[in-house]
């Protein structure tokens, strides 16, 4: 969800922050972004309606080793028959909702199974939806989690991001499942103003981590959201 998310939906939840600390913490911000940085630990990252976190992770939670996720992530693709939107449906991914965007596809189950961080198991698949080619692999926390340190990549390229915007979430605080109707939700749903954490393995361009989408996604999602039907 990344240029990703900012267009299909709207664009998610308030994290309640919790600045954690814990031995391992992100880079900071500097130059502009430090002027940007907001005071949970959020900066905007240059593309539109994405927001970088640069604030410590939670003190609970382990680091990951980018180039393992990214083994890994090719392994439960190749595995898993994910290679091809096809593939992902048989596999259990849906669009359980109107408001997800029209690229992201979410295995409820692995949304449900209060794991977090297993690149096996992910939350969701990012898909061409004229192509069904495979655009990315998606880890995402709930709503008021902080993501683990990425480590083994460039630090500015193993942040987690959010997506600012007003949207109700049923109790996982990860799938966005409506808009809010006057400001409020349907019972039984949270109202949040910013989504979870996430970050993506990606299948094209030029770098496997990077909260900024690539080309080649963004111009999937703006070429889908062009469509009369997303409008």
């Amino acid at each position: 969800m990344d240029h990703g998310m900012d267009h299909g939906m709207d664009h998610g939840m308030d994290h309640g922050m919790d600045h954690g600390g814990g031995e391992h913490d992100h880079p900071a911000a500097d130059g502009e972004e430090r002027a940007a940085l907001t005071a949970d630990g959020y900066v905007e990252n240059g593309q539109a309606g994405t927001w970088d976190y640069v604030g410590p992770p939670s003190s609970s939670a382990a680091p990951l080793d980018g180039p393992t996720l990214v083994r890994l992530a090719e392994e439960a693709v190749a595995a898993n028959g994910w290679l091809t939107l096809e593939g992902a449906r048989r596999g259990g991914f849906s669009q359980p909702s109107k408001v997800v965007d029209p690229l992201h596809w979410w295995n409820v189950d692995f949304v449900n199974d209060g794991v977090l961080g297993d690149i096996t198991k992910p939350e969701s698949l990012v898909y061409d939806p004229m192509t069904g080619r495979l655009l990315g692999v998606m880890l995402m926390m709930p709503v008021g989690q902080h993501g683990p340190l990425i480590t083994g990549v460039d630090p500015a390229d193993g942040r987690w991001h959010v997506h600012p915007g007003a949207s109700c979430y049923g109790p996982d605080l990860i799938i966005p499942m409506s808009s809010p109707d006057d400001g409020t939700c349907p019972d039984g749903m949270t109202l949040e103003q910013r989504s979870g954490e996430m970050i993506h393995v990606w299948f094209v361009g030029e770098k496997r981590f990077t909260s900024k989408m690539p080309d080649m996604a963004a111009d999937a999602l703006d070429e889908a959201n062009a469509r009369p039907a997303n409008k």
